[in-house]
C-alpha cells in the first residue's frame, strides 16, 4: 500500500466499512453464499480493541495474531481471492463503481436497518414467510456491526459525510491502478439499485454538497486525496504490528510505517501504541538513547490516565528496558519500585505480572537474586498459591521457574519432570489464546539435557524457531573443535565471553570451555584458579548445582591430569552420591567414567574393569560417553 495523500481518522464510516456493508447487504437481499470466516477477518479490525503492550501481555494471551486487511480496497478484494470467492469481489467492486452519490450509502444503511435487522430470532421467524431476505438479529455478529455502522453515520456532522464521500472516490480510483483491477475490469458492469427511488436524488445530493462545500473553510483541493480509516481499525493494525515486532523481531511493515508518517502530532497523542513501536523498532537496532525517548513519551501518556495502576506499570516498563539493555542495576531498582507501588495500590494482577518478570530476570542474570527483598523460592511459593481466577499464565510460569529452581537445586528427576509436565500441560491448554510454544519447547530441550537425553531434546528444538543469534551454535562447535585440537576455532568463541549480550547458561558455557582450552594448553595453575572462581559464582545467591557439579569434575580432571588424582576421590565420590541420590543419569554416568580413569591412572586396573562393566549399559545410553569408555577398555 503506497499513500501519498492525507489520512483523516474517524469514528464514522469509513469507505473500508461501506465495503463490509455491501457484503452484508449482498448476503441479505441477495442471498449470496459468504463464508463467516470473511465476515469475521473483514469485522474483526474495526471492534474496538485494548491496547496491544508486550511488557504487560508477557505471552500475548489473547491476542490475535492474524494481520488486520488494510483499509484500501486492494487489500479487500486480494483477500476475497485468495478465499477463492472471484465473483463475490467481482460483485462488490461493480457495486462499488456504481455509487454515483452519496445517498446511495445513505440508502444502503437504511435498507439494512429496515428490512434485514429484527429484534430476536423469534420475530424473525414470523417474518420468515413474507419474503426471501435473510434477516439478522440485532444482537448478531453482523446486526451489531449493521447497528454500529448506523448509528455512527446518524450521528456524523456533515463535515464527516463530505470527507466519505471524497474518500470514496480515492479508494476506488487507487484500485484501478492495482493488478486486481486489470483482473477484474472485463467482468466489471454497472448496477441499478434497487433501494433507490429515483436517479433524480444524484443530482440533488451532488448539488447540495456543493453548495455547502462553498460555505465550508476547511474545502480545498487536497482534500479529494483524502483517504479514510476507522479508529478501531488503525488501533487493531498498531496491536498486530506490537505483537508481530515482539514476537519475530521483524522489521516495522512499510505500510503501516507509511501510514504511522501521515499521522499529526495531535493524532499521535491519541494512539500511544506508536510510542510502543518505535520502542521496539530502537530496541532492534540498538539505539538505546531513541528507545528510552520513546519510553518515556509513552510513560507521559499512561501517566495521564486516572488509572492508579499507570506509574507501577511504567515502572515495569522501565526494568524491562533495563534487563534487556543488560543495565541490571538500573532494572533492579525499576522493578523493586514497581512492586513497592503494586502492593500499595492492593493491584494483584500486575504484581503477579511483575512477580514473573523478576524471577525471568534472576533466571538470566542470577548474580543479582540478593538485590531483591524476596527469594525466587518466595515468589514462585507465591505464584503457585494465587487464587483460580488468576490467569493461567501466572501458573504457568511458577512451574516453569519451579522445575528450573529444581534442576539448580540437583533435586530428584522424578520432580524436575513433575514440574515441567504441569507447566507444558498449561502450555498446551493455552495453544488457542496465545501460548508462548517456542519458550515452553526450549525449556524442555534444557530439561532433557540436563537429564543427558539429548537426542529427546534435539526434537523439542526442532520446533523452535532459528535464533537470530548463532552462538549457542558456536559454543558447542567449540567444543568439538577443542576435541579435535583445533584451538584457533576456541579462541574466536572464548574471545566473546564478556559480551552482554549472552545468557547465564551461555557466559557458564564459555568459562566451561575456556577451562577446558587451559588444560588442553596444561596450563593447570590458571585453569584450577578459575574453577574455584566459576564455584564460587555458582555458590552466590542463589545455589547453581548444576554448574558447581560441572566445574567439581574438572577439578577432578586437573588433578587427574597433573597426576594427583587419588586427591580428589573424596570429592568423586560426593558427586557419585549426589547424582544417585538426584537420580541424574549422565551426572552419575560421567562421575562413575572419571572414576574409573583415575582407578586406571592408579593402576587398579581391575577394579576400573569390575566398576565399568557393571554400569555399561547406563554409561553407553549417552553417545558422548562412549569414546571415553572405549578408550578405558583399550587401555585395561
Amino acid at each position: 500500500m503506497n499513500i501519498q495523500s492525507k489520512l483523516k481518522i474517524t469514528t464514522s464510516l469509513s469507505p473500508y466499512d461501506v465495503s463490509v456493508l455491501i457484503l452484508i447487504y449482498l448476503y441479505c437481499c441477495n442471498q449470496a453464499r459468504i463464508p463467516a470466516k470473511i465476515f469475521t477477518r473483514l469485522i474483526t479490525p474495526t471492534i474496538p480493541p485494548a491496547e496491544a503492550i508486550p511488557i504487560l501481555e508477557k505471552d500475548f494471551h489473547g491476542a490475535v495474531r492474524q494481520k488486520p486487511l488494510l483499509p484500501v480496497l486492494e487489500s479487500l478484494v486480494s483477500y476475497l481471492f485468495d478465499s477463492d470467492e472471484r465473483q463475490l469481489a467481482t460483485e462488490l467492486v461493480s457495486f462499488i463503481g456504481s455509487i454515483k452519490s452519496l445517498d446511495v450509502v445513505t440508502q444502503l444503511l437504511r435498507t439494512l436497518e429496515h428490512s434485514c435487522l429484527g429484534k430476536n430470532y423469534r420475530f424473525i421467524g414470523s417474518k420468515q414467510g413474507e419474503s426471501k431476505l435473510r434477516r439478522l438479529t440485532k444482537t448478531s455478529f453482523l446486526g451489531a456491526y449493521v447497528v454500529k455502522c448506523v448509528t455512527n453515520y446518524q450521528v456524523s456532522e456533515f463535515e464527516e459525510r463530505r470527507a466519505l464521500w471524497q474518500s470514496m472516490g480515492r479508494y476506488f480510483s487507487d484500485f484501478k491502478s492495482t493488478g486486481s483491477w486489470r483482473q477484474l475490469e472485463k467482468h466489471i458492469k454497472q448496477i441499478s439499485f434497487q433501494f433507490m427511488t429515483g436517479s433524480e436524488r444524484y443530482e440533488e445530493d451532488d448539488s447540495m454538497i456543493t453548495f455547502f462545500e462553498s460555505f465550508c473553510q476547511t474545502s480545498k483541493v487536497q482534500d479529494r486525496d483524502v483517504v479514510m480509516i476507522g479508529y478501531s481499525h488503525l488501533q487493531s493494525l498498531l496491536n498486530w504490528a506490537i505483537i508481530d515486532m515482539s514476537e519475530n523481531k521483524s522489521e516495522l511493515e512499510p505500510s503501516i510505517n507509511n501510514i504511522l508518517s501521515m499521522l499529526s502530532l495531535n493524532e499521535i497523542t491519541h494512539f500511544p501504541a506508536i510510542h510502543v513501536i518505535r520502542y521496539l523498532e530502537a530496541i532492534k537496532n540498538n539505539f538505546y538513547q531513541t528507545a528510552l525517548d520513546a519510553l518515556h513519551n509513552y510513560f507521559d501518556y499512561m501517566l495521564t490516565r486516572s488509572d492508579n495502576k499507570c506509574f507501577h506499570v511504567s515502572l515495569l516498563c522501565l526494568g524491562t528496558f533495563h534487563s534487556q539493555s543488560h543495565n541490571c542495576a538500573a532494572a533492579v531498582k525499576a522493578f523493586e519500585e514497581a512492586t513497592k507501588v503494586a502492593r500499595e495500590n492492593k493491584d494483584s494482577e500486575t504484581l503477579n505480572l511483575i512477580m514473573i518478570w523478576v524471577v525471568d530476570f534472576i533466571e538470566k542474570n542470577p548474580e543479582y537474586s540478593g538485590h531483591f527483598q524476596v527469594t525466587v523460592d518466595q515468589i514462585v511459593r507465591y505464584l503457585k498459591t494465587c487464587n483460580d481466577d488468576e490467569s493461567c499464565l501466572v501458573f504457568e510460569h511458577a512451574y516453569k521457574f519451579e522445575s528450573l529452581l529444581l534442576m539448580m537445586d540437583n533435586s530428584s528427576s522424578v520432580k524436575i519432570l513433575e514440574a515441567a509436565f504441569k507447566y507444558l500441560v498449561i502450555v498446551l491448554q493455552r495453544i488457542e489464546v496465545g501460548s508462548n510454544l517456542d519458550s515452553a519447547f526450549k525449556h524442555w530441550a534444557g530439561v532433557w539435557e540436563h537429564l543427558g537425553y539429548n537426542r529427546i531434546g534435539e526434537v523439542y528444538r526442532a520446533f523452535i524457531r532459528p535464533e537470530s543469534s548463532s552462538i549457542n551454535t558456536e559454543i558447542r562447535d567449540a567444543f568439538k573443535a577443542l576435541d579435535n585440537n583445533d584451538l584457533d576455532d576456541v579462541l574466536r568463541t572464548l574471545s566473546k565471553s564478556n559480551s552482554p549480550n549472552l545468557e547465564y547458561d551461555q557466559r557458564k558455557q564459555i568459562s566451561l570451555l575456556g577451562i577446558r582450552y587451559l588444560i588442553a594448553l596444561e596450563d593447570y595453575p590458571e585453569a584450577m584458579r578459575k574453577v574455584y572462581q566459576n564455584i564460587s559464582e555458582a555458590r552466590g545467591s542463589i545455589v547453581d548445582s548444576r554448574w558447581i557439579i560441572s566445574f567439581e569434575l574438572e577439578k577432578c580432571r586437573i588433578m587427574l591430569a597433573r597426576g594427583v588424582a587419588a586427591r580428589c576421590l573424596g570429592l568423586l565420590m560426593e558427586l557419585i552420591n549426589a547424582s544417585f541420590l538426584s537420580e541424574n543419569p549422565l551426572r552419575f554416568s560421567e562421575c562413575l567414567i572419571l572414576l574409573c580413569e583415575i582407578l586406571l591412572d592408579m593402576d587398579k586396573r581391575t577394579e576400573c574393569l569390575y566398576l565399568l562393566r557393571s554400569n555399561l549399559s547406563v554409561a553407553l545410553q549417552f553417545p558422548e560417553l562412549e569414546y571415553r569408555v572405549s578408550s578405558i577398555l583399550s587401555a585395561i
